[in-house]
């Protein structure tokens, strides 16, 4: 047992703690995900509005320069200056977050199990998928016509239906005038119009059909 005392010396070191600044509008982004998201928000509800960055920036008080990073991810806002940005969109806030919460489904189907609905014989419709989005639905299905059918739709929605030929001809009616529609060729019509295949030229005759209108 020793009975010395040791005194062990000790290096006294001073900290000097230094205020961090920081900046009033901008931070370093913390999070590229809800940076991107929110930025696209608020350039989408800025062209909603038909407005300029530079008549945004006014309303908000913000730099132009400053909305235009903001939109494109660059910097992440503060929640002032989000504050501002919503009030000039006339949105709450809470809005300009609105992508990172909306749910989206997707549609897998397998080629064995997909659904085939026949309307008529010699008209085959194959439902690919759907979705929706908030009020737009979207549907997508193969159409295949193995003989000459006529076969007109009138729906009387708002919206569109575009369709791209797979195989075979036809001739392919979309209100007063007619379409001669091979491999390749696409057609983007109005749902409001009376249309659909009036002759096939040369079967079988393979369509992709994609509609996308309203609901309600």
């Amino acid at each position: 047992m020793c009975d010395e005392e040791w005194t062990l010396p000790i290096k006294r070191t001073t900290f000097t703690r230094r205020r961090k600044a920081v900046a009033n509008v901008v931070q370093p982004s913390t999070s590229s995900h809800v940076v991107t998201a929110a930025g696209l928000q608020i350039r989408a509800l800025r062209i909603k509005l038909g407005l300029t960055v530079q008549e945004l920036a006014a309303q908000a008080n913000v730099s132009t320069a400053m909305v235009s990073k903001i939109e494109n991810g660059y910097v992440e806002a503060s929640v002032g200056c989000l504050e501002n940005l919503a009030r000039a969109l006339n949105v709450p806030i809470t809005e300009l977050f609105a992508q990172l919460y909306e749910e989206h489904d997707c549609t897998y189907a397998r080629a064995a199990d997909a659904p085939k609905d026949v309307i008529i014989p010699g008209y085959q419709s194959q439902r690919l998928g759907h979705t929706v989005l908030g009020r737009l639905r979207a549907e997508f299905n193969l159409i295949t016509l193995t003989e000459r059918v006529i076969n007109f739709d009138l729906l009387g929605r708002t919206g569109a239906n575009f369709i791209y030929m797979l195989a075979g001809h036809v001739l392919f009616r979309c209100g007063s005038q007619t379409f001669l529609l091979a491999k390749g060729d696409s057609l983007l019509l109005n749902l409001t119009d009376l249309h659909g295949p009036e002759e096939i030229i040369a079967p079988p005759v393979a369509f992709l059909s994609v509609c996308a209108f309203l609901l309600g």
